[in-house]
């Protein structure tokens, strides 16, 4: 008996709470992030509790994005998770190396657009050789929502709360099959 209530223990207070983290970035992801998927980048949205991520099945069956808080989804898309979803995505990005002649950076994009609003998922980052690394010099992440021609941007928080990377992505050049939009 003594044992099972150890056990318990253990298994309550150590390996839950560590598995509700374990995609890193202190993000606890909650009903956003369901069994078999794998986060490809997540981030927490500045000055909110709310939650932007974007998953893929293990297995390669769909993409998906979500938005909410680990507690309430309000926002999944495509509704419909299958092997169509890769189709309904648009990304592009570009990486470029540094060096004594030009700084290294980064640009990600991924689109997709829902009951009429489009949604531009977006990563950046530029490091200089003199780039602290406890400092977000250079790096923003964040969403913009377009709709009826107002934009907002939906900022993320630091660099060290964001889950992953948009690039990704770029490994997905197979599956996404709307490659290289125009993001402007």
């Amino acid at each position: 008996m003594r044992t099972h209530i150890i056990r318990y223990f253990i298994i309550t207070v150590f390996v839950l709470p560590l598995a509700a983290y374990s995609q890193g970035g202190g993000l606890n992801f909650g009903k956003l992030k369901k069994a078999g998927e794998d986060v490809l980048v997540g981030f927490k949205i500045a000055h909110s509790n709310k939650i932007a991520v974007v998953l893929m099945q293990k297995d390669h069956q769909y993409i998906v994005y979500r938005f909410g808080t680990a507690d309430n989804m309000e926002l999944q898309y495509p509704a419909q998770l299958d092997t169509t979803s890769f189709g309904k995505f648009w990304y592009d990005g570009y990486t470029r190396g540094g060096g004594p002649q030009n700084l290294a950076r980064g640009e990600y994009r991924l689109k997709f657009e829902n009951a009429g609003a489009e949604y531009v998922m977006h990563e950046d980052w530029a490091y200089a050789e003199t780039t602290s690394d406890d400092k977000d010099d250079g790096y923003t992440i964040g969403i913009d929502v377009t709709n009826n021609g107002k934009m907002t941007t939906l900022q993320g928080g630091p660099q060290k709360t964001v889950c992953g990377d948009m690039g990704n992505i770029m490994s997905l050049e197979g599956h996404v099959v709307n490659h290289n939009f125009d993001g402007e």
